[in-house]
């Protein structure tokens, strides 16, 4: 009798809408009477009554409202499976034991009947199937069945709303996302993929209970106030609020799982056509999304002055949700793309030239309009990422010409100047990574008027604390042109120019580690084998040079490491006790391998020189290891080697370096 009347007061609470308070406190009273009611028609009845109730399904709570119905379902199973002793008793006691599990279950399946439509019955089916699920009692016959039930329900929902995206298909999509990993892998077969790819793609980027097409930035700017000469976003304005609550919203709150949902269905689809069309639909919403960036006010700030001009409200709580927003969007995005590379990379249309380096174009486009949110994260921090973008130029680079028309696509917009908006800084850092890559593949042109017009600015910038990345990117880029076979004649023209940038930034924007590396590969550019070393043999010897006036006239102090200069390398920490006569010597003696045989035994003299006018005891041991690691260590090849070893014991190298030369011994 005592269930009778909870059941009662329950179904009248059920018939109209009062307030979103009201309906709150219902739907948690449905859970424990549902798993006591022992009448399978009463079972059936508030089931029924659950899926038309004007009181839950008038309220304005989209979404939300599917998933709170999701949710009484799946707790109402869950205690059924539990057992009596975990259900909550009623007005204080209980009720006599539930019905069993399987009766319970047939009872409330019975209740999604034709008074509902077919997409409230997804809640119910799904709801009892997570639950069961949720307890870790291995699946039996019941299982599959609510399993199977669950494909041929949504499938009839996709047949049925195809070409819509209104509240029964994102209802659709939060059920199988909740789903997914509880459907084993026969039934996900049975879904129609054709169908729920491009339903899902539409949910997570385009609706408004997904990312909304990157629209949720458009009401931010409105809301950021001057204050003190520092920008301020309050948590109370409308634009703060409308984040949050995106923040918590079924789909995005659950996005991981809609993303592997997304992948599976893009390995599954028929019509690889759907694919590109994927493609297209985060194409589309990476743009949106830049494009709305652009017009918030804290868009133009560098992350390394933030600090500056921002004030602590928004630093320590506004902006940190905003971006856990928009990283999200991100590694869904990558997450999807990942999918679609390993899709173009095994089917056979999609891997055609018709449409493959069209594909890897778009992805790239996705990559830089997102880049402003993974460039904050660091380039190797998620591996999906790296594997996407450098798949997508594997593909590009077999297309010289199409990578050609891409790299003029993504060019800087001020090609030749340094552009003050931190966008566009990061537009110009993407470009960079991406020329670094495709420099071989281009023309002397190309990588003369494109390339190095957009690297030399960066290269030559006066202030480049706040670019350091850039500043980074544009050297490797610059590395890659000098390096191109076909560059030689452009080689030649830009070496001045770029080994004075190299001297310009240390030590203040390049590590020690940085700056020997770049010296190395400049002189292994410009010796044999390369093609540059035939017509113009005398390049190491002036490189060689220039380090060794460097290192003759460097300060003798240690070094501090680069501003804002961030490394796990113990080298680097090492080295930061050098000073910058040590490094030049340590640069000259790691080139020592690449000379030409008849200036070996001259530079080996010179090396040991510098190194015995080290004044300071530790930085010259350490100089001296370096020598005796570059002759001895197997670095050089079997004529440099003889030739230092002659040199060394025979010729006064070892008295040179160690500084007790016989009097009289010449040079």
């Amino acid at each position: 009798m005592l269930l009778d009347e909870h059941l009662a007061v329950l179904l009248r609470s059920l018939q109209r809408f009062r307030s979103s308070h009201e309906t709150v406190g219902a739907i948690r009273a449905i859970p424990p009477l549902l798993s006591q009611l022992s009448n399978p028609q009463n079972i059936t009845l508030l089931t029924s009554q659950i899926l038309t109730s004007p009181a839950i399904w008038n309220a304005p709570s989209g979404l939300r409202t599917c998933d709170a119905v999701l949710d009484t379902f799946q707790k109402a199973s869950g205690l059924i499976s539990r057992g009596l002793d975990v259900i909550p008793p009623l007005g204080g006691s209980r009720a006599g034991a539930p019905l069993p599990r399987n009766e319970w279950a047939r009872a409330v399946i019975k209740g999604a009947d034709e008074r509902a439509p077919r997409w409230k019955h997804l809640l119910v089916i799904s709801g009892v199937l997570l639950g069961f699920a949720s307890v870790g009692i291995p699946p039996d016959r019941l299982d599959s069945d609510l399993a199977a039930a669950l494909v041929r329900a949504s499938n009839l929902v996709l047949d049925a709303h195809k070409g819509t995206n209104g509240i029964e298909m994102q209802c659709l999509t939060l059920v199988l996302n909740h789903s997914y990993r509880t459907l084993a892998s026969g039934s996900l077969e049975g879904l129609n993929h054709d169908l729920l790819l491009p339903l899902l793609t539409d949910s997570a980027f385009l609706s408004n209970e997904g990312f909304q097409s990157g629209y949720f930035l458009g009401t931010i700017n409105s809301d950021i106030l001057l204050e003190n000469e520092k920008y301020t976003w309050p948590q109370k304005s409308s634009s703060y609020i409308q984040i949050k609550r995106l923040r918590s919203n079924p789909l995005v709150s659950s996005m991981g799982p809609l993303a592997r949902l997304i992948s599976h269905s893009i390995r599954e689809v028929r019509d690889p056509y759907l694919v590109v069309e994927t493609v297209e639909n985060i194409l589309l919403f990476s743009k949106i999304l830049s494009s709305q960036w652009r017009q918030i006010k804290i868009s133009e700030i560098a992350i390394t002055e933030e600090s500056k001009f921002l004030d602590g409200e928004t630093l320590e709580v506004s902006l940190p949700t905003l971006w856990q927003v928009l990283k999200i969007s991100m590694f869904t995005s990558v997450a999807v793309l990942a999918s679609v590379m390993e899709r173009i990379l095994n089917d056979g249309t999609l891997s055609s030239e018709m449409h493959a380096p069209i594909l890897a174009s778009k992805i790239l486009n996705v990559n830089r309009n997102l880049y402003f949110i993974s460039s904050r994260l660091g380039s190797n921090s998620l591996s999906q990422n790296t594997f996407v973008f450098l798949a997508s130029i594997d593909i590009l680079a077999a297309y010289p010409g199409l990578a050609e028309e891409f790299l003029h696509e993504i060019r800087p917009i001020n090609l030749g100047s340094i552009p003050s908006h931190a966008l566009d800084r990061s537009f110009d850092s993407f470009f960079l990574n991406v020329a670094e890559l495709l420099a071989i593949v281009m023309s002397p042109e190309t990588n003369e008027m494109l390339v190095a017009a957009s690297a030399i600015p960066y290269l030559l910038a006066d202030q480049i604390s706040n670019s350091l990345p850039i500043f980074e990117s544009a050297h490797s880029a610059m590395l890659s042109v000098l390096a191109a076979p076909q560059n030689a004649d452009l080689t030649v023209k830009s070496l001045p120019v770029y080994i004075g940038s190299l001297f310009k930034a240390f030590p203040q924007a390049l590590s020690f580690r940085q700056i020997r590396f770049a010296f190395r590969s400049l002189l292994a550019i410009c010796s044999p084998p390369s093609l540059i070393s035939l017509s113009y043999p005398d390049l190491p010897l002036i490189i060689m040079e220039m380090i060794y006036d460097r290192a003759l006239h460097g300060s003798t102090s240690p070094q501090p490491m680069p501003t804002g200069f961030k490394s796990e390398d113990e080298k680097d920490m090492k080295e930061s006790r050098i000073s910058e006569q040590a490094l030049f010597i340590l640069t000259l003696l790691e080139m020592l391998p690449c000379l030409p045989l008849d200036a070996l035994e001259e530079w080996l003299a010179l090396a040991a020189r510098l190194i015995s006018s080290v004044s300071d005891t530790n930085m010259a041991d350490t100089c001296k290891q370096k020598f005796w690691q570059a002759i001895s260590s197997g670095d050089m090849d079997i004529q440099r080697a003889e030739i230092s070893a002659v040199w060394w014991s025979t010729k006064g190298g070892k008295e040179i370096l160690l500084g007790n030369r016989p009097n009289g011994q010449t040079d």
